[in-house]
């Protein structure tokens, strides 16, 4: 949405001061991107003006974590982050550690060539440079590659390779690669005089300029998706597409009516959408769906419930403060928002089959695009401050998950906090770049995934109706979480759309409903990433793309009050004591698992009871189990393992006891409260 200007000085020095904001959202962020190696002394410099970050090593290298974030390691670097961590000794480093602010860079990184990309595109897209740009070195950098043409230099790493023809897909190596690095200022700095001294610093190497507002992350053209996979997904799916509507239905009335049967108060999950608004209420989007604020009325202008927001029934632009959440007529993306809600709420057909489901789910409308006028253009952008701004809303109408097809190269941390403190799920998506978010990061998706692992922040990447890796996502299991369905979904009539924008609320779907059955704030239950990572379909070839190495699946994720068995696609459930298996291949069977305390043959660290458990993926025809569980310290673990018996035991829901074989199974994902027999020597106990 914001359109950033290319700039075509070599060795300018253009950066952005963060200083156009309201006095109460302003942030003293400056963005910056470095076009080549700069100088020490600025490294220095930047370290030490700017609020470091804190990481956890999950046990690597100080020089791996320093490197992902950074995109180098070089002896000043190493300097500041010693005096940052001053117990470390040598190569031992503390677990948590504080990095220093950076200007990212990559040498010689490998890109990935996309749709309609010459090497003139790549480069922009990737450094900011032309190939006529020669490569600008700092004083104390004696390179032969100084000077030289980026045009000769990426020749040069290419050897055979026609640059002037290249293919989509393929991969060439260039002498950098670069991305907007968010600089947060410490407390008292002048930011004016902060750019004076960089561009001082900076001896010449180019800087150059890019907006740090988020921007939507705007829905793939389907003339633009080259992938097959993604084409006519629900005829190509390996599954029901995006999920199997019947069966969703029949277990969200199960869980209805054992809710009931337990008297637990069913609380719909408010589901806050940020984004471009709706053109969609009425007969699309029923009123029935909305968290109605019935203290407000929409007409006079007055704030009738003195919240600070006026006539907000269902929802706000945050830009207004005013309750008029229709998208702009001529936004060119004006129907995202619906799009998205739609999908929020599981799609029109899941809405014609289980017609109950205000009940468990509503919406709230935040609009966060503003219109505004620019040499006689309207020109519809997202505020620096609009995401901030619309989780506050959330926080305050009581939402419990936001829905984000934004991001931007700004770091606003900001709302970690507001996050954690309204406990608010923000599932946010990845983009659609495609390249990995560890090199081209946006936030707040880079505070997902394995790296940015912020318990309240979800990234989606998206799959296509393969299961594989759409072609056109951003990926990265550093930061991103989950990959969901994200071609040829449904909309209005025959109408589709692509793109992560849309395989993110099929995720804020799945979490509202785990919400409605489930309180997640309790000490005593998972967190919603633990419950999606137990319950995604495993695939290793998604262990580099997203941290959950798995797709979402919809069922067992909110099959909060029994286990579930999936089977594979070509299997016949062994032999059920007392009648004929009903199970059909590559269904589900919902139960009870009568876990034995023996799951691996070799002695395992689960505890004494299999509550610890909390699914298990056979592998290698059942010849292996990939089981995670709650270590002692209470984070998820994984072991593989070998069964300690080719068979188990699982009890359908009318006490059927059923011999199930490992290799039939494809995942057991145990409910979220145990009623399961533990059996073994001497023990007949019941977990609650």
């Amino acid at each position: 949405m914001p359109r950033l200007m290319a700039w075509r000085s070599s060795i300018a020095i253009l950066l952005a001061a963060i200083s156009h904001c309201t006095p109460a959202f302003c942030l003293d962020d400056i963005v910056i991107r470095a076009n080549s190696s700069l100088p020490d002394a600025l490294i220095a410099y930047i370290a030490d003006i700017a609020v470091p970050s804190s990481y956890e090593r999950k046990g690597l290298p100080i020089d791996v974590i320093t490197r992902t974030v950074c995109g180098f390691w070089n002896g000043k670097l190493d300097e500041k982050v010693r005096e940052l961590n001053p117990l470390a000794q040598g190569d031992s480093f503390p677990n948590k550690i504080l990095l220093p602010a950076c200007v990212y860079s990559k040498r010689n990184a490998a890109v990935s060539v996309i749709e309609e990309d010459n090497l003139d595109v790549l480069l922009r897209r990737e450094s900011n440079v032309w190939p006529t740009f020669g490569l600008k070195c700092s004083k104390e950098v004696s390179s032969p590659r100084c000077g030289e043409a980026i045009e000769k230099l990426v020749g040069e790493l290419n050897p055979g390779i026609d640059l002037a023809k290249l293919k989509v897909n393929s991969t060439i190596v260039i002498p950098f690669r670069t991305r907007e690095s968010s600089i947060k200022l410490k407390p008292g700095l002048e930011p004016n005089i902060v750019l004076k001294t960089i561009r001082t610093l900076a001896e010449g190497t180019a800087i150059a300029r890019l907006s740090s507002a988020p921007a939507l992350v705007t829905p793939m053209n389907k003339d633009n998706v080259t992938d097959p996979d993604c084409n006519a997904a629900s005829a190509r799916s390996y599954c029901p597409w995006p999920f199997d509507v019947n069966v969703l239905s029949a277990i969200l009335a199960r869980n209805v009516k054992t809710a009931e049967k337990r008297k637990l108060k069913l609380v719909p999950s408010v589901v806050a959408v940020l984004d471009t608004g709706i053109v969609g209420k009425g007969d699309f989007l029923p009123n029935r769906y909305f968290a109605i604020n019935f203290r407000e009325r929409e007409s006079p202008l007055k704030d009738w419930d003195r919240n600070g927001y006026d006539n907000d029934v269902i929802g706000t632009d945050v830009a207004a403060r005013y309750g008029d959440v229709t998208a702009y007529n001529d936004d060119p993306y004006k129907e995202h928002g619906s799009e998205v809600a739609n999908l929020v709420l599981g799609g029109r057909m899941f809405r014609t089959q289980f017609t109950d489901l205000e009940k468990l789910i509503q919406l709230k409308i935040v609009k966060i695009v503003k219109k505004s006028k620019e040499q006689d253009q309207n020109q519809f952008d997202i505020p620096e401050t609009a995401i901030h701004a619309g989780l506050k809303y959330a926080k305050r109408v009581g939402a419990s998950v936001a829905n984000i097809s934004a991001g931007g190269s700004r770091k606003n941390t900001e709302i970690l906090p507001l996050l954690e403190s309204s406990g608010i799920v923000a599932v946010v998506a990845a983009g659609n770049s495609p390249q990995p978010l560890d090199d081209d990061p946006k936030y707040p998706a880079n505070f997902g995934g394995f790296v940015g692992r912020i318990r309240n922040v979800i990234t989606v990447a998206a799959h296509d109706s393969s299961g594989k890796r759409a072609s056109f996502t951003n990926y990265g299991s550093h930061f991103a979480d989950i990959a969901a369905p994200g071609c040829d979904l449904p909309y209005k009539g025959t109408g589709s759309v692509f793109g992560t924008s849309f395989a993110t609320p099929l995720v804020s779907f799945t979490v509202a409903l785990m919400r409605s059955f489930w309180n997640f704030d309790s000490a005593n239950s998972p967190s919603i990433k633990e419950r999606l990572e137990v319950s995604v379909d495993f695939d290793k070839k998604l262990r580099d793309d997203v941290a959950f190495s798995g797709r979402l699946n919809v069922i067992k994720a909110v099959s909060v009050f029994d286990d579930v068995v999936k089977f594979n696609d070509e299997t016949v459930p062994a032999k059920v004591e007392g009648g004929p298996s009903q199970v059909v291949p590559g269904k589900y069977l919902f139960g009870t698992w009568n876990a034995g305390l023996e799951l691996c043959e070799e002695v395992s660290d689960f505890g004494l009871h299999m509550i610890d458990v909390k699914k298990i993926t056979p592998t290698d025809n059942g010849a292996q189990l990939r089981v995670l569980y709650h270590a002692p310290a209470g984070n998820l673990n994984e072991k593989i393992c070998k069964p300690a018996s080719p068979t188990f035991e699982f009890s359908d829901e009318n006490q059927r006891a059923t011999i199930l074989k490992w290799s039939s199974v494809a995942d057991l994902v145990p409910r979220m409260r145990k009623d399961v027999l533990v059996q073994g020597a001497g023990s007949t106990n019941t977990l609650q």
